[in-house]
């Protein structure tokens, strides 16, 4: 896995481990390796088709601004 993405996951899973558990299950958590790294692959690949669809001058989720259109999409946006 790239070093980036290993220290992404990292740091989720220790916001996981450190979080709100209602379904009380963190503590039978397991995530392949394969799993997490074709996941953040395909995050990946969403941003940057959401930057070029921009570039483009196309509206992404309401917007021209990458990182609303990208926080927005993953359901994070402030506003």
């Amino acid at each position: 896995m790239n070093d980036h993405l290993l220290e992404m996951q990292i740091r989720a899973m220790k916001k996981v481990w450190a979080g709100n558990d209602p379904d009380g299950d963190v503590d039978k958590m397991y995530i392949p390796a394969a799993f997490a790294e074709a996941f953040a692959k395909e995050i990946a690949l969403d941003c940057a088709g959401i930057c070029e669809a921009i570039w483009n001058g196309n509206k992404i989720e309401g917007t021209m601004n990458n990182a609303k259109a990208i926080a927005k999409r993953y359901g994070i946006a402030k506003s």
